[in-house]
């Protein structure tokens, strides 16, 4: 039996939900701040490291990588 692509979205994603919880727990918290996220759609949207993605908004890789 075959799947159609939303079926097996929602299997993947309760999978996450019930054998992840911790680690979404923190990957949602982390995303919760509007200046991680903006982090994030910057390296997602160019080339760059996560240092050179944080410099635009005063951030040193230290505090990145402390904040995850």
């Amino acid at each position: 039996m075959l799947l159609n692509f939303g079926e097996l979205f929602i299997n993947i994603f309760n999978l996450m939900v019930e054998q992840y919880n911790d680690n979404l727990d923190s990957i949602f918290h982390a995303l919760a701040d509007p200046t991680r996220r903006e982090i994030v759609r910057l390296i997602a949207s160019k080339e760059c490291t996560v240092s050179e993605g944080a410099v635009p908004f005063g951030y040193v890789i230290l505090f990145v990588q402390i904040s995850y």
